[in-house]
């Protein structure tokens, strides 16, 4: 899956990285259109990325806050928590 997602990123790169002046004049609109497409295709894994890094800082985070809730429960009964 790594060698997959690595060649892929290689498809990538060399789709962005050429400039449009630099393709043919008859293929720059299927180079732009190729393009938008890599690019919206990057970022959407970034993102999911993220949001998976995010979900587990905020599992990691979890056990911390019950125990802080659990401390001033015990502290002040009366809280309402």
């Amino acid at each position: 899956m790594n060698e997959l997602t690595a060649l892929a990123l290689q498809d990538y790169h060399r789709i962005l990285a050429v400039p449009l002046h630099a393709r043919p004049p008859g293929e720059i609109g299927m180079w732009l259109k190729a393009k938008l497409r890599a690019g919206r295709d990057v970022l959407a894994a970034r993102l999911r990325v993220d949001e998976a890094s995010l979900r587990k800082r905020e599992l990691d985070v979890l056990p911390e806050l019950i125990e802080m809730i659990q401390q001033a429960k015990k502290a002040n009964p009366k809280l309402d928590l």
